[in-house]
């Protein structure tokens, strides 16, 4: 039997529009909607699975590294690196 365990690794607060692009808008439409977002969303909760297999536990994370949140690791040159992450 497998079982899947979810596990809360901490929160993230993103532009709203990062949530929910508008349908119908390109790709750069919608990096452009989230670089003119000045709001924050709540802290929403950031995941990570734990699965339980006859052959061994795994832990699945997918998240992002955090060397995201230091400054100065994302590239000065991109706007959107530098405005909206």
């Amino acid at each position: 039997m497998i079982c899947v365990d979810i596990i809360q690794t901490g929160t993230v607060t993103i532009r709203p529009h990062h949530r929910l692009g508008e349908e119908g808008r390109t790709a750069w439409q919608r990096k452009l909607d989230i670089l003119q977002d000045r709001s924050w969303t709540e802290p929403l909760p950031i995941y990570a699975y734990v699965i339980e297999h006859p052959e061994g536990i795994y832990l699945v994370d997918t998240g992002d590294r955090a060397r995201n949140s230091e400054k100065g690791y994302l590239p000065r040159w991109n706007p959107f690196f530098q405005s909206a992450v």
